[in-house]
Parts: structure tokens; C-alpha cells; sequence
């Protein structure tokens, strides 16, 4: 990216609109990455400080649309980099409640994403974890507690108006939203939207898909079974009973529809239904000679 189209960008840092439009342009040319990895480091403290809570809003609010990323020991994932972006951007306030504002108001205002949502809350709250690698003092933190748990609170009612709206059950990234539910939230207002969202296949594949997200990618590219997938159901067991799930699973499996579902939705089934056993018929469809 060249420097002048990168100031560019940043000058119009003054109206969050503007700023979110030219970041979904970097996302859709397949330049959001590159953008990101410029503006964490000495460029991010050229942003003025009344501009601050539109570029950490207009992040929050779009960052789900852009591609993951890797995190490893040269490289942040998309999520890292936005938090990373964020926070210098956060501490440069003098106060607490200057940065819990900012937070709020892009919580509140997101329309296009959760996940990063969840995400920035999480490592927030690591400030204030026992962990002796990322405690800190009280004085030091982003966030008072108070301020942290109303910004959870926040990112709950959006998470219950996603479900409400039925944009919930489509994420990507729905396990980690649905355990940020489950324990910010009211753990039965969680499990009664899974309880209603596996008694659609659609749903069922959607959730049995998260879930066991690793077994199918493992079964993807090794081809072959793994006895610690089992572990992985406690992803199913911490939002709903194995035998609320399994006559809805057993119903896809033995239906005629079952081959034509894509590979990892057949898979998530299989490695769900091999685990807890059930008595299953499957009646091939008879064909002509």
C-alpha cells in the first residue's frame, strides 16, 4: 500500500462512516491485512484524539467481515490486531471512562459484527484475571470491573438481538459467541435458543458444525478417526443434553437428504452419531438398472 493512499485513509478518521466505507474497500480489495499491520505500530498514534472513538468503532464494527488471519509467533490474527490497534488507541485517554464510553457506544452501534465484540471483551478481562502473566494493578487497567461486566452486559443484549433476528445461528465464529452468552448472560435464555435452533436441520448442521469444528477439519485432511474427538463433545453437552440432540441428528443421518449435504456437514453428523451410539437405519434409495 502506498503511504499517500495510507494518510489518506487515516484523514478520514474524522467521521466514522467515511472511515468504516474506505476500510471495507481495503476488505473487499483484499488489502484490509496489510492496512491493519501499518496502522499497529507508530501510525496509530498519529490519530487524533476526538477521532479515536470512530476508527475503534468503525474496527469493531467491521472486523468480523475480514479474513481471519494466523496467530503464531510472527504474526497476529485479525482479532489480536484490531485489540492491538484498539488499545493504544484506548490508553492514550487519561481516564477510564473516557475509553468504557468509546467501548460502549461501538458495541451498541455495531451492526456487522459479534465475534470481534466478544473478542475484544475477553482480552480485556484478562487484566483483571488472577494470571500473574496479564493481572495488573488496578490503576493500570483499560476498564474498571464495573465498567468491564456493563460492557459484557452490552455485548449480551446484542448477542440476544441476533438471535432474535435469526443472524445468530449463521455465524461463523457462533461457539464463542454462544459460551460468551452462556456465561455473561442468562445460562437458559442460552440454552433455550439452542434447544430451539437444533430442532431445524439447518440449525442442527450450524451447531453440530461449531461444535465439532476441529474433529471435522481433522477428519478433512487426515482421513482418519481420533479418540480425543469425544472430548469435543462437551461443546454439545455445555448448551444441551446429548438426548434432546440425538433424535434430531438420527433424523438427518436416516433422511434421504443426507448425501447431499456438504462434506463437513455430513461429518459433523457422523462423528456426533459414531460417539454416542445410537441405533440407526439407513435405507439407500433404491436405484434403477
Amino acid at each position: 500500500m502506498a503511504e499517500s493512499e495510507f494518510v489518506t485513509i487515516l484523514l478520514l478518521t474524522y467521521d466514522k462512516e467515511n472511515f468504516s466505507q474506505a476500510i471495507l474497500r481495503l476488505n473487499q480489495d483484499a488489502r484490509i491485512t496489510q492496512f491493519l499491520d501499518l496502522l499497529d505500530g507508530t501510525a496509530v498514534h498519529k490519530i487524533s484524539p476526538k477521532n479515536i472513538g470512530n476508527v475503534v468503532g468503525a474496527l469493531i464494527d467491521c472486523a468480523d467481515l475480514f479474513p481471519e488471519g494466523e496467530s503464531n509467533i510472527l504474526n497476529f490474527n485479525t482479532t489480536m490486531r484490531v485489540h492491538r490497534i484498539s488499545q493504544q488507541l484506548l490508553r492514550s485517554l487519561p481516564t477510564s471512562l473516557e475509553r468504557f464510553n468509546i467501548l460502549e457506544e461501538a458495541i451498541n452501534t455495531s451492526n456487522k459484527s459479534l465475534y470481534v465484540i466478544v473478542m475484544e471483551l475477553i482480552f480485556q478481562s484478562q487484566e483483571h484475571s488472577d494470571n500473574e502473566d496479564s493481572f495488573l494493578p488496578a490503576d493500570h487497567r483499560t476498564l474498571t470491573f464495573d465498567q468491564l461486566h456493563k460492557l459484557q452486559d452490552a455485548a449480551v443484549r446484542k448477542i440476544e438481538f441476533w438471535a432474535q433476528i435469526g443472524r445468530l445461528a449463521e455465524h461463523p465464529k457462533l461457539l464463542p459467541i454462544l459460551y460468551a452468552w452462556k456465561n455473561w448472560g442468562i445460562l437458559t435464555d442460552c440454552m433455550q435458543f439452542v434447544r430451539q435452533m437444533i430442532r431445524d436441520e439447518k440449525g442442527l448442521l450450524a451447531f453440530l458444525g461449531a461444535a465439532l469444528q476441529e474433529p471435522v477439519a481433522q477428519a478433512v485432511a487426515k482421513q482418519e478417526k481420533n479418540p480425543e474427538w469425544k472430548n469435543y463433545l462437551a461443546n454439545v453437552t455445555n448448551f444441551i443434553s446429548l438426548e434432546e440432540i440425538e433424535p434430531y441428528a438420527k433424523a438427518i443421518f436416516e433422511g434421504e437428504g443426507f448425501e447431499k449435504l456438504r462434506e463437513e456437514e455430513q461429518l459433523a453428523v457422523l462423528i456426533f452419531l459414531d460417539f454416542i451410539n445410537p441405533n440407526t437405519i439407513k435405507i439407500l434409495p433404491k436405484t434403477t438398472p
